[in-house]
């Protein structure tokens, strides 16, 4: 159960880090999409809750490249 505990902080953390390098720098290139979606599944299949949901939603409204 500690094991899963914390694979489960770990991958946590690991998404919001990638949450806020994405917000901050406004795009989310593809290879990048695949590896969250990836942290985003692997955390709800070891039991995490729905908090990063959400986040998820809020990175999938972002383009797949720089803007500017």
């Amino acid at each position: 159960k500690a094991i899963r505990q914390a694979m489960v902080a770990l991958l946590r953390d690991r998404f919001y880090e990638g949450y806020r390098r994405h917000m901050k720098n406004g795009y989310y290139p593809i290879p990048d999409r695949e590896v969250m979606r990836d942290i985003y599944e692997q955390y709800h299949a070891l039991g995490g809750n729905g908090v990063i949901t959400h986040l998820m939603e809020e990175l999938d409204e972002l383009p797949t490249y720089d803007n500017h």
